[in-house]
């Protein structure tokens, strides 16, 4: 997730974490970042990363897909090779269709599967859906008007979009105390936790990650919300949850205040560091090092974080 400036420019950055096991991959301070998920090894793979990008990953097999303020690029993390998929670089805008013909405008988060990247466009209060094969890029729900409202498509309004995640049917969306629900088929926007539900955050709900039964939401604590019931427990409390991704055991949390990674056991709720140290965020250390555990510090820790296994 990312917030805006009055000015309109991105001054925080959030997002979410993928992994299929093995490792974590985070943007941090203009270069790409690997940290091992059992040992907490951090490493630096690509520096530096490409003009205009700001913290909005996401991956796919051997592809890791770099979202810009007005481009989608894609990384090959073999060769390193990079190509654009979508968008036109300084070239901001609303504007569907294939690879460079499509607009963008400051993505917010990002969500995607194996075919398609889904993109929360704060700015165009848009979700742009990109064919990953193809390259099409069109609009499936929302459009520039600032006020709320439920419907299909471009007739539907999403203001202060924040955080996405998705499941096979649907799309679920942070936009300030609520959440709504696109119909990832229909383009049909309803609100599925209202901003004055008993159960909504105290504060804007920020990150999302779900695992289809539960959606995990983060800002500053850690909060589990049932999908089928809608109830919502207390997991931990951070200083300030930028990204996370979980499997079946874990979720792993981004703390962009501390510049730590930590690991949350979903079971029992304890939380462990992974990476960082929690002395460098508040003492101010300006210096990146690449290291293992409580050796390695982050400066400039941003929240999409995207991993594959090897």
């Amino acid at each position: 997730m990312v917030s805006y400036s009055s000015r309109g420019l991105p001054f925080t950055n959030f997002g979410k974490i993928w992994s299929n096991g093995t490792f974590l991959y985070i943007p941090v301070a203009g270069t790409l970042v690997r940290i091992s998920t059992e040992t907490g090894e951090r490493t630096t793979v690509l520096s530096p990363l490409p003009s205009g990008f700001y913290g909005l990953i996401w991956g796919s097999g051997s592809k890791l897909f770099v979202i810009g303020s007005d481009v989608v690029r894609a990384v090959d993390l073999v060769s390193n090779e990079t190509s654009i998929l979508a968008g036109t670089a300084g070239q901001v805008g609303w504007a569907d269709g294939i690879g460079g013909v499509a607009k963008l405008n400051f993505p917010a988060d990002v969500w995607g599967d194996d075919r398609f990247l889904f993109l929360a466009e704060a700015q165009n209060r848009t979700i742009r859906k990109i064919e990953i094969s193809t390259q099409i890029v069109t609009t499936i729900a929302g459009s520039p008007p600032l006020v709320f409202a439920g419907g299909f498509g471009e007739a539907a309004r999403l203001p202060s979009i924040a955080g996405i995640w998705g499941d096979q049917n649907d799309l679920y969306l942070t936009m300030g105390e609520a959440i709504r629900r696109v119909n990832k088929r229909t383009g049909e926007v309803t609100t599925f936790l209202a901003d004055n539900s008993p159960t909504v955050l105290v504060g804007l709900a920020g990150s999302l990650w779900g695992d289809g039964r539960f959606l995990y939401i983060g800002t500053q604590t850690l909060r589990r919300l049932d999908l089928a019931t809608k109830e919502s427990s207390v997991i931990a409390g951070f200083g300030e949850i930028g990204g996370m991704w979980g499997d079946a055991k874990s979720l792993f949390v981004t703390d962009t205040r501390y510049q730590i990674v930590s690991r949350v056991e979903l079971s029992t709720g304890r939380v462990t560091l992974l990476a960082g140290n929690p002395a460098f965020g508040q003492n101010g250390v300006i210096e990146p090092v690449d290291g293992t555990g409580r050796e390695a510090r982050f400066v400039g820790l941003r929240g999409a974080i995207w991993g594959r296994g090897e």
